[in-house]
């Protein structure tokens, strides 16, 4: 079973580094204090690397290629889902 696959949703792409499109975006609560700008630039490689992925697959979104890299190895990936109120 993977659990948080998506790294509490720094895989997603949505909470980018210093300087990018989404340097302003960042989670609320607990996970706006562990998503800081070093963690991000840190990952932020690895998202343009999933950024590619999907495009070469019908432009898939960074969290769609989480949740396959974790299917592809075997894991049952449990995403958190929220409502888009």
């Amino acid at each position: 079973m993977a659990y948080s696959p998506m790294a509490q949703g720094l895989l997603t792409g949505k909470y980018g580094a210093p300087g990018s499109d989404a340097a302003g975006v960042s989670p609320g609560g607990p996970r706006g204090a562990i998503f800081t700008d070093e963690r991000r630039t840190a990952v932020a490689a690895l998202v343009g690397a999933m950024r590619e992925v999907g495009a070469a697959h019908g432009d898939k979104t960074p969290a769609q290629v989480a949740v396959n890299y974790c299917m592809s190895k075997g894991t049952v990936p449990i995403p958190g889902a929220k409502v888009g109120w």
